[in-house]
């Protein structure tokens, strides 16, 4: 699998994303992805808040063969649905969860 990637940046708590803005940090790890829809990295990426002490409210970017799979705040709980968690240092990602499908009311 090729082109997957992450960035986690730091934006405006007003605003989630704005283009333009650099990442404090970005990876991209090999990966693979099984029958079930779950890409797994190579190797975890981290975000250590202590290395980026203005950062503010982190935005996580998932790309995955050049499609976007998120982009948001790095706290919200999308990001933990996809595979983004916080842990003591910040936020970690090791691999990316399949987006649920919803189901249509009355289905």
């Amino acid at each position: 699998m090729s082109g997957s990637g992450s960035k986690l940046l730091s934006i405006d708590k007003e605003c989630k994303w704005r283009d333009g803005v650099q990442p404090h940090t970005t990876s991209s790890p090999k990966a693979v992805i099984t029958s079930d829809g779950i890409v797994h990295l190579a190797e975890r990426t981290y975000f250590f808040e202590n290395l980026y002490p203005r950062a503010g409210d982190p935005v996580a970017e998932v790309i995955i063969d050049g499609s976007l799979r998120y982009r948001d705040k790095a706290k919200c709980k999308d990001a933990q649905q996809i595979g983004i968690y916080r842990c003591t240092n910040g936020f970690y990602i090791d691999k990316v969860l399949p987006v649920p499908t919803l189901r249509a009311v009355g289905s």
